[in-house]
């Protein structure tokens, strides 16, 4: 098996550990179930190069996912009226993503600046050219008011993130070259 979809299984809340034995599986999507963790077994899985999650309450990823260094794909991603993805994934997500080389592609949905400070920390360019950032504005009535909404300036970011006045105009290979 290379290639592994679980949509809109809301009773689905953990991936089987026999998983860990699909040596050859290149593509993992989760999408709209109730998972809210990622088994460390994840790690073994070293031929996948695309990684998606969506919709699912997913609380972190385990420190095995820097084993995925085949990745080329990774999306984290919620729609506008769902929570937003937890920061703790996320840091983790930023703290891996220098072990990505062959990563072309990032589609993550960012709504506090924390966030986007740590994933653009990690890339040390901002913005990446095949980065995709979706920014809705939560609209959980249990979050307050300066949470929904950050401030998306790209030159901001640039300056919290020191890079050189030029990272706005840099293509794939002066990034990767400065990564």
């Amino acid at each position: 098996m290379e290639c592994l979809t679980l949509n809109d299984t809301p009773s689905f809340k953990e991936l089987p550990p026999n998983m860990a034995v699909i040596a050859n599986l290149h593509t993992l999507h989760i999408i709209m179930c109730e998972m809210s963790r990622i088994p460390e077994f994840i790690g073994v899985l070293t031929n996948l190069t695309q990684l998606v999650m969506g919709s699912c309450p997913i609380m972190d990823l385990p420190p095995s996912i820097e084993s995925l260094t085949t990745l080329h794909t990774i999306m984290l991603f919620t729609n506008n009226d769902e929570p937003p993805i937890n920061s703790r994934a996320l840091q983790t997500l930023a703290r891996t993503l220098p072990v990505f080389h062959g990563l072309v592609k990032m589609h993550l949905t960012l709504r506090r600046e924390q966030d986007v400070l740590a994933i653009g920390r990690s890339l040390r360019a901002w913005p990446l050219p095949k980065l995709i950032v979706n920014r809705y504005p939560h609209t959980n009535k249990h979050e307050s008011p300066r949470q929904e909404m950050f401030n998306w300036n790209p030159k901001d970011y640039q300056q919290k993130l020191t890079l050189p006045p030029e990272a706005m105009q840099w293509e794939d290979a002066t990034i990767l070259k400065y990564w």
